[in-house]
């Protein structure tokens, strides 16, 4: 594997990752706040909605910025 093959999974990979973060984060905290009908629950939904946005937000503007940071 050559080493633009290694820098574009790297840099493709980081916002699924942090994504499965936080999804495992809503699983083990917020899905029983969920099932013990907890009413600040919702408002967590959001935040993970808002949560997976700025992800996707904030690797878009960058992520050309680290791919040529890698190929040096």
């Amino acid at each position: 594997m050559n080493k633009s093959t290694k820098a574009a999974l790297l840099v493709y990979a980081t916002p699924f990752l942090a994504i499965f973060g936080l999804e495992l984060l809503m699983f083990f905290y917020v899905k029983p706040m969920v099932l013990e009908k907890v009413p600040s629950a919702g408002n967590l939904w959001q935040f993970h909605v808002l949560g997976i946005a700025i992800i996707i937000g904030l690797w878009y503007p960058i992520r050309k910025w680290i791919y040529k940071d890698l190929m040096k």
